[in-house]
Order: C-alpha cells, then sequence, then structure tokens
C-alpha cells in the first residue's frame, strides 16, 4: 500500500463525499483509494474490509446483504440517532432505506431509540402511517404528501400489468417498464423516486449483469435498482 497516511486520505474522502452524514456507499469510494487499500485495481468487497480492518481506524465496512458502506466506526444506537437527526420525520420504512442496517438490526435500534425516548413516533399526515422523528419536532407539522397525479396511475397500472403477466415473481424488471411507457428517462426515473419515497413502491437492487442504462435505475447513494414491486399493502 503506497503512503503512510492513507487513513487520513480516506477519513477526509468519506468526509467530503458524505455531505454531513456517517456511511457513504462503496461504490462511491474512488477506484484510487481502492487500489491503494487493497493493491488491486477492483477488489471484493471482502478485500476491502479487511484491508479497512487492517488500518484500525475511523473507518468500518458494513455490508447489507448486497450492498456495502464505509462507516465511521460508532456505536449503531448513535449512527441510528445521527441519521435521524439529519433526515428529520420520516416515514418509518422510508428512514430504513440505503441506511447501514439490515431490516431487523434497524429495527432493534430504533425500538431501543423509541424506549430510551431519544426519538419519537408520529402519525403527522393522519394517515395511519408512523413517522419517526427527533423529540424536538413539533406534533402539530402536518406536511400534506403530494397529490396523485394521471402518470402516477399510468406507472402503477403498467406494474401492475407486468406482475399479472409473471405469476412466478412478485416484482417487475425496471427495463421492461422503461419499455412499455417509452418515457423519456429522466421522467421515468422521477417517477421511481417519488412512488418509492410516498411508499407506493420498493426498489431491488440488482445482483450485477447490467450494462445497459436502460435496464436499471441508479439511486441518490449509487445502488443500481434492476426490478420494482408494489409495496406490501397495495397489492391489486
Amino acid at each position: 500500500m503506497a503512503g503512510g497516511n492513507i487513513s487520513e486520505r480516506l477519513v477526509d474522502f468519506v468526509r467530503v463525499t458524505a455531505k454531513g452524514a456517517d456511511f457513504i456507499a462503496l461504490s462511491k469510494l474512488s477506484s484510487a483509494l481502492q487500489k491503494e487499500l487493497t493493491g488491486k485495481a477492483k477488489p471484493t468487497s471482502a478485500e476491502l474490509a479487511k484491508a479497512l480492518g487492517a488500518l484500525d481506524g475511523e473507518l468500518t465496512l458494513k455490508k447489507v446483504g448486497t450492498r456495502a458502506y464505509i462507516v465511521f466506526r460508532m456505536p449503531d444506537d448513535i449512527l441510528l440517532f445521527r441519521v435521524i437527526q439529519r433526515k428529520g420525520a420520516q416515514r418509518v420504512g422510508k428512514l430504513g432505506q440505503n441506511i447501514p442496517f439490515k431490516k431487523d438490526e434497524y429495527i432493534s435500534v430504533l425500538n431501543v431509540l423509541l424506549a430510551r425516548g431519544q426519538v419519537k413516533a408520529i402519525d403527522l399526515n393522519s394517515a395511519g402511517v408512523p413517522m419517526i422523528c427527533p423529540v424536538d419536532v413539533p406534533d402539530t407539522i402536518r406536511p400534506e404528501p403530494p397529490e396523485p397525479t394521471g402518470r402516477d396511475e399510468a406507472f402503477l397500472t403498467a406494474l401492475r400489468d407486468g406482475l399479472k403477466h409473471n405469476a412466478h415473481t412478485d416484482r417487475v424488471a425496471i427495463g421492461d417498464l422503461r419499455r412499455k411507457l417509452g418515457w423519456p428517462r429522466d421522467e421515468f426515473d422521477d417517477m421511481l423516486r417519488r412512488l418509492r419515497d410516498t411508499e407506493e413502491i420498493q426498489l431491488h437492487a440488482s445482483e450485477g449483469g447490467h450494462n445497459d442504462p436502460n435496464e436499471v435505475f441508479v439511486d441518490e447513494n449509487g445502488f443500481i435498482m434492476d426490478s420494482v414491486s408494489l409495496t406490501h399493502g397495495r397489492r391489486e
């Protein structure tokens, strides 16, 4: 490994890239730093985890399913509390997306924070969907969810049609939906974000093998998604 201050450069890179968060997606780590850490141009996540562990510094690597994150070392309860402080009021499902916690870990740590009174659950929009927020957020804040549009329904109809023709799975390939709807790429991607954020749909990570950008969607954290499903409870 070249250089005697790789730890400092790595910490600086993560701080700048994270923009106030305490972690970044492994995919955002520069290829130069990956090579310097491991001596390989395209190291595996296991090789990167071993290299980070050998540094014995401020950072560690956490795997969540097919995803991996570089995380500043801290107890899980502090990490999740800082996520909630930064994001403000969020629905439980949305808060748990794209963070370095497995689902059961997330729920367990969240329950600890709720029991301690460090965060609270409130129903801001009278929809029966709890939102998690710091205790200093007033219960009277009632942000209105965006009104559904005809485009929303066109997308959801195409998704339901796709599910009917794929009885063996509860997901539809993003590429198939792009072709069926024929929308401009930016418009389609905006709809994915909109329906994900309102928890109408769930996006699922790709396991690799896609080189065509029309077959996938890349989220804000750099994760590659290749399929979409209806959120539980909204199936028809």
